[in-house]
């Protein structure tokens, strides 16, 4: 994610006096703010989740002077609202790295066509290590769209039996550990 924000000890105790006058009650409401946000990024397919909760607390914390108990008298509103604008950083950092990700094995591809490439050959490797579903699900994923690379997903989720939003998750879990099985098959190469 782009941006980081760090919460000083002066900020946060305004927070606390923001979500309670009694400090035991204001830990209260922060622990379950900070469960929720938590749960609204896990359910929504993000690893990162706590990390992802932290960043929209330090930024609701660090822009307190502009909350309006008018236009949101729940102070969790407030919160949710940020929760949903980092969730949007977070997929747009998510889907450049996809894309630079996709250009990368591309490009190892057309710099090595017979094999020679010690990427290429792990790269192979680790997708014949890959379950028949799995590999299949990958080589529709990032196949060869000629028109309309959404509708087409649309598509293979609808086959897969997922909602668009699984089906990107799955394919980013696949991707992973597909990436952590290539690192390693390189190590163990240049040994």
């Amino acid at each position: 994610m782009a941006k980081s924000t760090e919460l000083n000890s002066e900020i946060f105790e305004h927070l606390l006096a923001l979500l309670s006058p009694d400090r035991d009650e204001a830990g209260r409401v922060y622990e379950q703010l900070h469960s929720g946000l938590i749960r609204f990024f896990y359910y929504r397919g993000c690893s990162e989740a706590e990390a992802l909760a932290d960043e929209t607390i330090n930024r609701v914390a660090s822009k307190l002077e502009l909350y309006d108990p008018v236009r949101a008298p729940r102070i969790s509103s407030y919160f949710y609202g940020f929760a949903s604008k980092v969730l949007l950083e977070h997929r747009r950092e998510q889907n450049r790295l996809i894309q630079l990700d996709e250009e990368a094995i591309i490009t190892a591809e057309e710099a090595s066509t017979d094999g020679s490439s010690d990427r290429v050959d792990c790269l192979r490797e680790c997708l014949s290590a890959q379950g028949r579903s799995e590999l299949k699900l990958i080589v529709e994923y990032y196949g060869d769209f000629s028109a309309d690379r959404k509708e087409a997903r649309r598509v293979i989720a609808a086959n897969a039996g997922l909602s668009p939003g699984a089906l990107h998750t799955k394919v980013f879990r696949i991707k992973v550990g597909l990436r952590d099985c290539v690192e390693k098959c390189l190590s163990g190469r240049k040994i």
